[in-house]
């Protein structure tokens, strides 16, 4: 329904994964408007700059945020912005105490996008392989089988089909 686009955040997200990034980026910042609170629709659209056009514009055009959101994506929107490592966020993660059961589904986020981060970025491919390895383990993910549970186990697919046809190293 075309008077929705504004909450289309998954729109988005196909928009990325056909590798039409700008148009990625815009869906991500229309619906910015619809929820200024989701660091998580930030980060797509960091990702969605980034493959477009680079670190330097990615970061200038990190959307502003006024509150805080779910753990970890603080820490995750503070990795893309350059302020912390991915080992950082894992040890924020760490000295953090959450409820029963939670901890789990902070790592399933913080391993899906550490990783997308580390492909992004050029570091290892077989490090970022590792993270979302983990992300598709993750328990939480694999109860639940959300949405972003699929992101990962496809983004986890394709990535291990680009090192076996040694599209990357």
């Amino acid at each position: 329904n075309p008077k929705l686009n504004v909450s289309h955040w998954r729109l988005g997200i196909a928009y990325f994964y056909l590798s039409d990034f700008s148009k990625a980026a815009h869906q991500f910042e229309i619906y910015h408007q619809y929820d200024s609170r989701d660091r998580e629709n930030g980060i797509w659209r960091f990702m969605s700059q980034y493959k477009e056009s680079g670190l330097e514009k990615a970061r200038k055009g990190l959307l502003t945020y006024q509150r805080d959101d779910r753990p970890p994506y603080l820490w995750l929107y503070s990795m893309f912005k350059g302020d912390l490592t991915p080992l950082q966020v894992f040890q924020k993660i760490k000295n953090k105490s959450f409820p029963k059961g939670y901890k789990d589904r902070v790592l399933f986020h913080a391993n899906l996008y550490v990783g997308i981060f580390l492909e992004l970025t050029g570091d290892s491919p077989q490090d970022a392989l590792q993270f979302l390895a983990k992300a598709v383990a993750n328990k939480y993910g694999q109860t639940t089988g959300t949405y972003m549970w699929q992101v990962a186990r496809i983004h986890h697919q394709k990535l291990l089909l680009e090192i076996k046809n040694k599209k990357i190293d």
